[in-house]
C-alpha cells in the first residue's frame, strides 16, 4: 500500500511539471521605421502674411535689373550692393534724370499724383574711388522733379531722405528716382544698398 501511495505521489507530480504554460518569449523591439511613423508628424506652421504701407517700393542694391543709366554714369554689381559711377558734371533730373535711375512702379506712381513723398537711399562712398557727394532727385516725367537733393558720401552706410510734393499726374509717363553718384563729375562712386520711395501723405 505503501509503494502506491509512493507512486502515485510521483505521477502527479510528473504530471503538474508538464501542465505548467510555456514561458513566453519576449516581443522584438519595434523597428526605428516604425517607431518613427508612430510620431505623430507637426502641423505645418503657415508663414503670417506681413503688412507693410500700401504705397511703397524699395529697389536693393541686389536688383541689378531695376537700375538703368544714360550717358556717363554706370552701374556694377557690389558685394555689399550696387556701384554707381558718374562723370556727369550737370545732368538734368528731368525725366529720367541723366544719372542712374529705377523707375517707380506704375500703382505707385498713380498713388502718389498729387500727394507727398519720401524717397530714402542708404548708401557710403565706393571702397576705390569713392565719391565725396552723391544727389538724388525724383521726377514726374510729366509735371515736374524735385531737383537734385544733395547728400555727402559717409565711409560706412548711412540712409539719406528727402520729401517731395509730386504734381497731380496726367497722361502718366512714369516716375523715376535718379543717383547723380559724384557731384564734381570726376567719375568717382558710391555703394547703394536700397532705395525706397513711400507715400506720406497728400
Amino acid at each position: 500500500m505503501r509503494y502506491i501511495l509512493l507512486l502515485m505521489v510521483l505521477i502527479l507530480g510528473l504530471a503538474g511539471g508538464c501542465s505548467s504554460e510555456p514561458e513566453e518569449k519576449p516581443k522584438p523591439p519595434a523597428s526605428k521605421a516604425k517607431a518613427a511613423a508612430a510620431t505623430p508628424t507637426p502641423a505645418a506652421v503657415k508663414p503670417q502674411a506681413v503688412s507693410g504701407k500700401a504705397a511703397q517700393f524699395t529697389a536693393t542694391g541686389k536688383d541689378v535689373a531695376l537700375w538703368k543709366v544714360s550717358r556717363s554714369n554706370a552701374v556694377a554689381a557690389h558685394p555689399k550692393g550696387i556701384l554707381i559711377t558718374s562723370a556727369e558734371k550737370a545732368p538734368k533730373s528731368a525725366g529720367t534724370t541723366q544719372g542712374a535711375f529705377v523707375r517707380v512702379p506704375d500703382d505707385l506712381e498713380a498713388a502718389v499724383g498729387g500727394g507727398r513723398v519720401r524717397v530714402s537711399v542708404t548708401a557710403k562712398k565706393a571702397e576705390k574711388k569713392g565719391s565725396g557727394a552723391f544727389a538724388v532727385a525724383y521726377s514726374t516725367n510729366e509735371v515736374g522733379n524735385s531737383g537734385w537733393k544733395r547728400f555727402d558720401a559717409p565711409e560706412a552706410f548711412k540712409t539719406f531722405s528727402f520729401e517731395y510734393k509730386v504734381g497731380p499726374k496726367k497722361e502718366g509717363n512714369g516716375d523715376f528716382v535718379g543717383i547723380w553718384a559724384d557731384t564734381s563729375g570726376s567719375g568717382n562712386g558710391i555703394v547703394v544698398q536700397s532705395l525706397t520711395v513711400e507715400k506720406i501723405g497728400p
